[in-house]
């Protein structure tokens, strides 16, 4: 098995997609809008709610990695998701639970609950909609714009690394430095269990 190259400081940390409590995160925003929502706001308000649990935490809820587009950050594989680029069979845990992308909207078909999301998370997210959630996809894209850590990517994409989210949030640079080593270290552990069992 191939091992994965080492992170270095800046880069995007904690990029382990979580397909689960990504679904179940996507579900609770889809659940307080009644059950659909526009995809961009979607995508925008679980941005929100990763970057709140990256300043308390060092981690993101869903796990994705965050790029720089025009309309504002985005969750890379979510949004790859939502709009089909994604195999959906792939991803079938998120495809029992939300529509194919039906013109800008998605929708909740079955609701997942909430078994892989921490207390923490769970609050997170409901302070991000008590926030946010009254807000539509353009206020929200206006809004993620004002982030430090979104620069314009002029019609292209552009990664933003956990360690500029987290100075963004004003959280102190031995603390960053500590997240990123935490990181490096649980990516070892992960690479020694897939080689023991594969």
């Amino acid at each position: 098995m191939e091992s994965k190259p080492e992170l270095q400081t800046g880069e995007a940390l904690g990029a382990t997609f979580d397909e689960k409590a990504a679904t179940q995160a996507a579900a609770f925003f889809l659940s307080k809008a009644g059950g659909r929502l526009n995809l961009m706001k979607l995508i925008k308000l679980l941005y929100f709610a990763d970057r709140e649990a990256i300043a308390a935490r060092g981690v993101s809820i869903t796990g994705d990695d965050a790029y720089a587009m025009d309309n504002g950050p985005v969750l890379t594989r979510i949004y790859d998701l939502m709009k089909g680029a994604l195999i959906r069979t792939r991803c079938k845990y998120w495809s029992e639970h939300i529509s194919e992308r039906d013109g800008f909207d998605v929708s909740l078909m079955l609701d997942p609950g909430s078994a892989s999301l921490s207390e923490i998370e769970t609050e997170i997210l409901g302070r991000v909609w008590d926030k946010l959630g009254r807000l539509d996809q353009w206020e929200l894209s206006r809004l993620s714009h004002a982030l430090p850590e979104w620069s314009a990517p002029d019609g292209s994409s552009r990664r933003i690394p956990l360690a500029r989210i987290l100075e963004a949030m004003g959280v102190p640079k031995e603390k960053i430095v500590e997240f990123e080593r935490q990181e490096r270290e649980s990516l070892k552990d992960r690479e020694e269990m897939l080689r023991l069992i594969g």
